[in-house]
């Protein structure tokens, strides 16, 4: 990944990242013990110079090849077990069926309610939809952010770069880190993994820094939100970490998912740039 586009960019984004903005981290106990996507992505990742994903990263006693390990061995002892039991060879249990995906009030795009689009946001990524993803985004924020980077694209053509097909490939890897993760802490394939999305988890972003990012990408949003936490939780075994973070705009009374903003904290480690 170029770091020469971060650093074009940097002023147009919204902070969604509660690493690098310390005045919106949150002080709440359970938020702070809960695993960390980022920590375990990064742990899980063999490129070093990967940007470290936005959520905060939490000290764990554990290290994440420790805890595959041990998930490993007890499958292995389980799997030994019910051989010896039943006589049989053991047949993996059937894939936990995707979470339900709300659909946009009209045609015209955009959601009504910011917590809507939130949680579907959530779900998709449970759901490994990179279509429903990238049909959150605004076409203005996705065309002018192309405009605002493309002369740190080294001669190659933003057209290309951020194609669609480009972007929901990256969507996937993105979704693809996070399924490592969640095989990481669940028990077996058909393990239900959820998130739930509330109010308190959504920070609106403040008038001046809307307005900066209104005016680096030639956009006129009214509002906007942060979720900067949110907890992947396994209900079958109680195991959960710390998530990725995201954004949402509002304009005309609709909101969207932060194109740019993903693309700081999650898409551009998985495009060719």
């Amino acid at each position: 990944m170029s770091k020469k586009i971060i650093a074009a960019v940097a002023a147009a984004l919204m902070c969604v990242s509660s690493v690098s903005c310390s005045n919106s981290k949150k002080t709440s106990e359970s938020k702070a013990s809960g695993n960390s996507a980022a920590e375990t992505q990064k742990a899980l990742s063999t490129d070093e110079d990967s940007v470290e994903s936005s959520s905060e990263m939490s000290e764990r006693e554990t290290t994440v090849d420790e805890k595959v390990e041990e998930t490993s061995e007890r499958k292995s002892d389980n799997a030994e077990t019910a051989a010896v039991t039943s006589g049989t060879e053991t047949t993996p249990p059937a894939a936990t069926e995707a979470p339900t995906v709300n659909q946009p009030t009209d045609n015209s795009g955009g959601y009504t309610s910011d917590l809507d689009i939130a949680q579907d946001f959530y779900n998709a990524y449970l759901g490994h939809d990179p279509e429903k993803i990238y049909s959150m985004f605004d076409p203005d924020e996705m065309k002018n952010y192309a405009k605002l980077v493309e002369s740190e694209l080294e001669g190659k053509s933003a057209d290309e770069v951020f194609s669609k097909q480009a972007v929901t490939k990256a969507i996937g890897a993105s979704m693809d880190s996070i399924s490592e993760i969640m095989k990481a802490y669940s028990d077996s394939d058909s393990d239900k993994w959820s998130v739930t999305i509330t109010s308190d988890d959504m920070e609106k972003a403040d008038d001046k820094s809307l307005e900066s990012f209104n005016g680096d990408l030639n956009t006129s949003y009214s509002a906007a939100v942060i979720v900067n936490y949110i907890f992947y939780s396994n209900e079958s075994n109680g195991e959960t970490f710390t998530g990725n973070s995201s954004a949402f705009l509002e304009k005309n009374g609709k909101w969207y998912l932060s194109y740019s903003s993903l693309m700081q904290s999650e898409l551009l480690n998985y495009l060719d740039v």
